[in-house]
Order: C-alpha cells, then sequence, then structure tokens
C-alpha cells in the first residue's frame, strides 16, 4: 500500500520529469516510478482519436513487454474488444479485467493470447481536446497475482495526473523546439497520422 508521503513524491518527481524529458523518456520513466507501487509484466500508454463514426483509432503508443504489432491490432479489433469498449464507455474508471472475463470474449482473448496477458487494469481518459481519449493499461500475464482493489483504486487516483503530465511533456517537447527556432515567425500544432488535432 502506498502512504501519502510516498503518492506526494511520487506526482511531484513526475511533474519535475514531464517538464524536463522528452516525451518517451519521460513514459518509461513514469512507469517505472510507478511499477515500484503498482508492479506489471507488461503496459500499454496511448493516445487514440474517436472517429466520426464512432470508432478508436490509436495514434501514439507506448509499449512495454507487449508485441510491437499491438497498437494494429488494437485498431483492427477496437469494436469487438471487451477492454476497449468497457472503458471507453466510463472515462475516469479503472476496470480490472480478469482472466474469465478476457477470455470469455473471443477477440479480446485472441489479443490477450498474443499479448502474452491473463490480468489487466485499464482506464480511459478524456483531455481538453476534442475526439482525444489517453487509455493506459497494466497487465499480468500467465501466473501473476491478480490486480487488488488499492492497486485498481491506486490506477484510477493516478490516471488524471499522468494525462495531464503526457499533455505538458508534448507542450514542453514542442516549446523546446520553438526555441531552438525563435529567429523565426512559427506556428506549431499536434496532430494524429490522419491530420486530426
Amino acid at each position: 500500500m502506498i502512504s501519502a508521503d510516498k503518492l506526494s513524491n511520487l506526482l511531484l518527481d513526475l511533474y519535475r520529469a514531464c517538464r524536463e524529458m522528452a516525451i518517451s523518456d519521460f513514459q518509461r520513466h513514469a512507469l517505472a516510478q510507478v511499477a515500484r507501487f503498482l508492479p506489471f509484466d507488461a503496459v500499454w500508454w496511448a493516445m487514440v482519436t474517436q472517429m466520426e463514426n464512432g470508432r478508436y483509432y490509436t495514434h501514439d503508443s507506448y509499449l512495454n513487454g507487449m508485441p510491437e504489432d499491438c497498437p494494429e491490432l488494437l485498431n483492427l479489433t477496437e469494436q469487438d474488444n471487451l477492454i476497449a469498449q468497457t472503458c471507453s464507455r466510463s472515462p475516469g474508471v479503472c476496470f480490472h479485467f480478469t482472466k474469465e472475463q478476457i477470455f470469455s470474449n473471443v477477440p479480446t482473448a485472441m489479443l490477450a493470447q498474443h499479448m502474452g496477458i491473463e490480468n489487466v487494469l485499464c482506464i480511459a481518459s478524456r483531455s481538453g481536446i476534442p475526439q482525444l481519449t489517453t487509455f493506459l493499461s497494466f497487465c499480468r500475464g500467465s501466473g501473476g497475482a491478480a490486480f487488488s482493489e488499492h492497486e485498481r483504486r491506486l490506477c484510477e487516483s493516478l490516471m488524471p495526473h499522468l494525462t495531464d503530465m503526457l499533455q505538458a511533456s508534448v507542450v514542453a517537447q514542442i516549446a523546446s523546439i520553438r526555441t531552438r527556432d525563435s529567429g523565426s515567425r512559427s506556428a506549431m500544432a499536434v496532430t494524429d497520422a490522419l491530420g486530426m488535432l
């Protein structure tokens, strides 16, 4: 169980890191720090865009302990994926998916088997940017202990901070690029591969 002091120190460290590190370095650092209190075998941290047809398109993924083709497979199966559908309907709520739940849904079971996972904590967070949702999944593989209610609540408490930190890291990286090119007038925007802001 994480104490209030340790949680405070963790958040202070991560808020500093999000301003000072490149995006992927920040994500690696943040997850290494979180793993001290919420151990996992694999993690997926992604930004997705909600399309006009209601489907989600993953355009930015940070993977650790998962096959590299996971974002592509998630895009192909998103509408039938139990985890994606459950979390997208209730942003801000962290859900614990057991092996039995995961393997009761064929598309989700196929993905889980490919990823080597059996136990998942997943949460979706909507940002201030329209159509942009951040997903974070902590996973444990075969033989791993089930996530506890305390770990589920910790994930739910951390997610708003991690979402804000990720956006702050993007802004800091853009500001750093603009500072290097301060002699010219410029404007920048972040878009996904489909040109969505």
